[in-house]
């Protein structure tokens, strides 16, 4: 990756063979950049992701190290703001343990940081364990 640390914003995986995969540009009618990555881990049992974060916006916020989690999480969401006609475009990544996930949002725009905490169930398709 020829960017500068600021240039770039999405996510970024590392994998255990030592190769960083950054997000890519998703396509219509194909599989977002993150389904590709599951399904490749998924079809290489000796490679798995060491370690996820997200650059946005001038910072950047990192997944748990994977001997504190079982997986990994990231998704995109748009949030109406109530009794306004705004909306706020998230992204976030974060960490699953046990039958929590730990995300990190952050607000395309603007750089704010959300902290939320949702259940494994309601969330595993966008987690590695999904």
């Amino acid at each position: 990756m020829n960017m500068k640390k600021r240039d770039f914003s999405g996510w970024i995986a590392n994998l255990s063979n030592g190769e960083s995969v950054p997000e890519g540009s998703s396509e219509p009618g194909k599989r977002s950049p993150w389904q590709q990555l599951l399904q490749r881990l998924k079809g290489d049992k000796e490679t798995h992701m060491s370690g996820l974060r997200l650059q946005s916006d001038g910072i950047t916020l990192h997944a748990l190290p994977p001997k504190q989690c079982d997986g990994y999480y990231h998704a995109y969401e748009v949030h109406r703001i109530m009794y306004r006609d705004t909306y706020r475009n998230l992204q976030g990544v974060g960490s699953v343990v046990d039958d929590k996930v730990f995300i990190a949002w952050v607000e395309k725009g603007t750089g704010n940081v959300y902290l939320d905490v949702r259940a494994l169930d309601e969330s595993k398709i966008h987690t590695t364990l999904g």
